[in-house]
């Protein structure tokens, strides 16, 4: 299922973002080893220290997600789900499916893209001391 995007809702953020804008981000992720929660609070903290991670996370088809970054970007909130790296039997990466962005209301793509950049580079980074 690596890299599949199944649409379904998160509380608190109404509007789920397409695959197209997380891909490059899927990618990095799956790459080397899987980062792990302080990992992610602290690619979240490199990019705007008012940043906040949470472990988990819910959405309405009952899946339990790994972890979650949030940041405000204008006014508008965001939330990036990581999922498990737990599908064994994919080659090309053992993530359970796609990371999944929603967000408050409506944002500029450019501008979702960027942030989204911004968490690829800092992933890179940390997976990278880790090997």
């Amino acid at each position: 299922m690596t890299f599949q995007m199944k649409e379904t809702g998160y509380e608190g953020f109404p509007v789920q973002h397409p695959i197209g804008l997380v891909q490059r981000l899927n990618e990095v992720n799956s790459r080397g080893r899987s980062i792990n929660n302080v990992d992610l609070r602290d690619i979240g903290l490199a990019i705007d220290p008012q940043s906040r991670h949470t472990m988990g996370g819910e959405t309405s088809d009952g899946y339990k997600w790994f972890g979650k970054l949030e940041f405000e970007l204008g006014g508008t909130r965001v939330a990036v789900l990581f999922p498990w790296h737990q599908d064994f039997k994919d080659l090309d990466s053992q993530m359970d499916r796609s990371i999944n962005v929603y967000s408050s209301k409506a944002i500029n793509p450019d501008v979702l893209s960027g942030l989204l950049e911004q968490i690829a580079y800092q992933t890179t980074l940390v997976a990278g001391y880790k090997r």
